[in-house]
C-alpha cells in the first residue's frame, strides 16, 4: 500500500490533482493519505482529517449503511452509495462515495475512497421534482380541462377532466386529435387560433365541444404554444365549460323581456350589466336619453360608450368608476351628478344609483338606474346667452372691420404710390417699413375676423373647380423670396395620382397653406422646407382625399406643448412669440378649417429637428383634357 502512494509512483500526480476527493483508508477504517480535493471537500486538512475519530465526518444516520459498504469493500466489491458528511464549517453535505478494495499480491490492505460532493445536484434535483409536482398537480386537480397536442393536433396527455367534458375515456382521447371532438361549424375558427398558437402567440377564443353522448358544450379555450430548447413541439389547451354561464345570461335576458312592460312604463333610464360590464338590457327612456336603439345598446360595453369621460374632460378610470366598483364588491351606489355620453357624442348631467345583481350569493353583474338633471331652462339659457355674445362679438368685429381696413387699405395705396415715386435710399426704406407693418396688420385683422366667423357658424365654404397644381405654385412664388433670403431649399412634390382639377374651395385650401408654408419658413433657418401632394384613396369622384404635408428643418416643437398647438391666441413661449411675432391663430384657422371640410390636421415633431404638418383634403376630381 505504501508503494501505491508514495512520492515516486507514477500515478500520484493524477492522485493529487484529481478533481473528485480521493483517499485510502487501512482495514480499521482509519485514513492513512488523502488528496488535495479531500482538503477542498471536506475543509480538513490532512493533519487534521488524520486525528479526526473514526466516522467522525458522517452524519450518524448514514453510519449504520457506511459500515456495511466497507464491510463489503473489505469482502473484494466495490460500492457506491451516497450519504451526508458534515463540513469543518459545521454545514451538512451530500456526497457520492465509491468503494475500492486496494490488493497487494491478492491481499485486501486498505480500501480507495472516492468522493464527489453533489450537495448542489441533490438541491437542484429537488427543486425539479418539487416543480414537476407542482406541475402534475396543477394538471390533475385544475378544475378546468387540462392537455397538451402534437403539432398535428393530436393528443399528448389529458387530465381527468377533460374526459368529464367530453364524455371520453383518457385511452379514447390519446388516440384522436381535437379535430373529431369538435362541432362542425367550429373546426375552422379552432383549426386558425391552433395555428396561430403554433407561430407562438397565445390564444383566446370561444368554440363549442361535441360530447360523446351528442351533447354541445360551449367552452373557452385557451391555447399556449409548448417551447423546448427554442423550439415550439406542440401546444397546452386549457377548456373552461361556459355552457352553464351562457344559459343564465340567456335567463336573464329573458328575465328581461317578461319585465319589459314594467321597465317601458317608467321614465328613468334603466340597464343592466354583466360581471365584464357588457350591457345586457336597456329600457326605452334609458336608450332614448342615450341616444341609442334596444338591440344596439344591447352588448356594448357600457364604461368605454357613455361613462368614458369626466365632466372636467379627463379620462374616467374604470377603476374608479363607482359602477364598476359595484361589480366588483356588491355594493349599492348612490352618485348625485355625474356625465353620461349620448351616441352622437354629446353629453348630459345625470343622478344614478347602482345595485348589484345577485343569484345565490354571488354577484351576476348590475343594475343602473339613472336620470337626466340637465333642465331644459338651463340649456336654453346658455344657448340664448352664446348667442347674444356671439352676435355682439360678430356686429363689433364686423363694424371694426369696415372702420380699420378702410384707412389699412388707404395706408397701403399711398404707400405704393410713394414706392412709384422718386425716393432716397432711407426714405424708400421707411416707406417699405410702413408698407410691410400696414399689410402685416390688415393679415392681423382678416384672421381674427375669419376666426370670429367661424367661432359664430358664419363661415361657409365655397366650392369651386380649380387647377391644383397651378394654386399650388402661386402660394409657392409668394414665398420664394423669403426662402431664398434664409437660404432655404424650398420646394413643392406633387405625386403622381394627384389630379389637375379638382372640386374644393380654393380660397380657403390657399389659406390654409399660406399658413402653414408661412410658419415653417418663419422658424427655419437654415435647411430646407417642402410641400408634398399625395393621393389617398381610390382615383374616382366619391373616395379620393388628398394628403398634404409640410415639412421644414426649423426649431421644431416641445414635446409637452403639442397639445395646446392648435388653441386659440396660442404662443409656445414668450421669447419665441417677440422673435417670430404673430397672434396665435393661424393655427387654430387652420384646424377649423380643416375640420369645416370635414377632415383633421395633425403634427409630429421633434424640438430642435423640425416638423411635419399635415392635414386631409377630401375633394372631387373633374376629368381634364391632359387626363383622357
Amino acid at each position: 500500500m505504501e508503494q501505491l502512494i508514495s512520492e515516486g509512483s507514477a500515478y500520484r500526480s493524477l492522485y493529487e490533482n484529481h478533481p473528485d476527493a480521493i483517499y485510502i483508508m487501512n482495514t480499521q477504517g482509519v485514513y492513512v493519505d488523502a488528496n488535495r480535493s479531500t482538503e477542498r471537500i471536506t475543509g480538513y486538512n490532512k493533519e487534521e482529517l488524520f486525528s479526526l475519530p473514526k466516522n467522525a465526518l458522517f452524519c450518524e444516520e448514514g453510519l449504520k449503511n457506511r459500515s456495511s459498504y466497507m464491510d463489503q469493500a473489505l469482502s473484494g466489491t466495490s460500492q457506491n452509495f451516497e450519504i451526508q458528511f458534515r463540513h469543518k464549517n459545521g454545514d451538512i453535505r451530500d456526497a457520492r462515495i465509491t468503494y475500492v478494495p486496494i490488493k497487494i499480491e491478492e491481499e485486501i490492505v486498505g480500501i480507495y475512497g472516492i468522493a464527489q460532493d453533489i450537495t448542489e445536484q441533490i438541491i437542484a434535483r429537488s427543486k425539479l421534482e418539487e416543480s414537476e409536482q407542482r406541475y402534475k398537480s396543477l394538471f390533475k386537480y385544475n378544475p378546468s380541462s387540462v392537455y397538451s397536442l402534437d403539432l398535428e393536433g393530436n393528443y399528448l396527455s389529458v387530465n381527468d377532466q377533460l374526459t368529464v367534458l367530453t364524455g371520453y375515456t383518457k385511452e379514447e382521447l390519446l388516440t384522436g386529435s381535437f379535430h373529431e371532438k369538435l362541432m362542425p361549424e367550429e373546426l375552422g375558427n379552432t383549426i386558425k387560433h391552433f395555428e396561430l398558437a403554433k407561430q407562438g402567440l397565445l390564444q383566446y377564443f370561444e368554440s363549442s365541444v361535441l360530447r360523446k353522448d351528442g351533447e354541445e358544450r360551449r367552452v373557452h379555450i385557451t391555447n399556449v404554444p409548448i417551447i423546448i430548447k427554442g423550439q415550439i413541439v406542440g401546444v397546452y389547451g386549457i377548456a373552461r365549460d361556459i355552457t352553464d354561464e351562457k344559459l343564465y345570461i340567456e335567463q336573464i335576458k329573458k328575465l328581461s323581456s317578461q319585465h319589459s312592460l314594467i321597465l317601458n312604463s317608467v321614465s328613468e333610464g334603466i340597464y343592466g350589466l354583466d360581471r365584464e360590464g357588457k350591457s345586457i338590457f336597456i329600457n326605452p327612456a334609458g336608450a332614448e336619453m342615450l341616444g341609442y336603439d334596444k338591440d344596439e345598446f344591447t352588448g356594448l360595453n357600457s364604461h368605454d360608450f357613455i361613462h368614458h369621460t369626466q365632466a372636467d374632460g379627463s379620462h374616467h378610470e374604470m377603476s374608479n368608476c363607482p359602477i364598476y366598483q359595484t361589480i366588483r364588491d356588491g355594493r349599492s351606489r348612490v352618485v348625485n351628478e355625474d356625465v353620461f355620453w349620448r351616441k352622437d357624442g354629446s353629453s348630459f348631467l345625470v343622478s344614478y344609483h347602482t345595485n348589484p345583481i345577485m343569484d345565490q350569493g354571488e354577484i351576476k353583474g348590475a343594475v343602473v338606474v339613472f336620470n337626466d338633471i340637465t333642465t331644459e331652462r338651463e340649456i336654453m339659457r346658455a344657448k340664448e346667452l352664446a348667442e347674444r355674445t356671439a352676435q355682439v362679438k360678430s356686429q363689433f368685429l364686423s363694424m371694426m372691420s369696415h372702420e380699420i381696413r378702410t384707412p389699412m387699405n388707404g395706408m397701403i395705396g399711398m404707400t405704393e404710390l410713394l414706392l412709384d415715386s422718386d425716393l432716397n435710399e432711407e426714405q424708400r426704406s421707411y416707406v417699405d417699413i410702413l408698407r410691410s407693418s400696414s399689410e402685416s396688420l390688415l393679415s392681423i385683422l382678416n384672421d381674427i375676423l375669419d376666426f370670429s366667423k367661424m367661432e359664430a357658424g358664419k363661415m361657409v365654404l365655397k366650392p369651386a373647380m380649380f387647377d391644383l397644381r397651378e394654386l399650388v405654385n402661386e402660394v409657392m412664388e409668394l414665398f420664394m423670396g423669403q426662402a431664398s433670403e434664409k437660404g432655404l431649399l424650398f420646394k413643392a412634390v406633387v405625386e403622381e395620382g394627384v389630379p389637375n382639377l379638382i372640386i374644393a374651395d380654393p380660397i380657403r385650401v390657399k389659406q390654409i397653406l399660406v399658413n402653414l408654408i408661412g410658419n415653417a419658413l418663419k422658424f427655419t433657418e437654415q435647411g430646407q422646407v417642402t410641400v408634398t401632394i399625395t393621393p389617398v384613396g381610390s382615383n374616382d369622384s366619391d373616395n379620393l382625399s388628398l394628403e398634404f404635408s409640410i415639412a421644414d428643418t426649423g426649431i421644431g416643437i416641445p414635446a409637452d406643448k403639442l397639445d395646446e398647438l392648435f388653441l386659440s391666441f396660442s404662443q409656445l413661449h414668450p421669447v419665441i412669440n417677440r422673435k417670430y411675432g404673430g397672434t396665435g391663430l393661424g393655427l387654430a384657422i387652420c384646424k377649423q378649417l380643416v375640420e369645416l371640410m370635414g377632415s383633421s390636421i395633425f403634427v409630429d415633431s421633434v424640438e430642435g429637428a423640425g416638423s411635419v404638418f399635415r392635414f386631409f383634403l377630401p375633394i372631387q376630381t373633374v376629368q381634364d383634357d391632359c387626363d383622357e
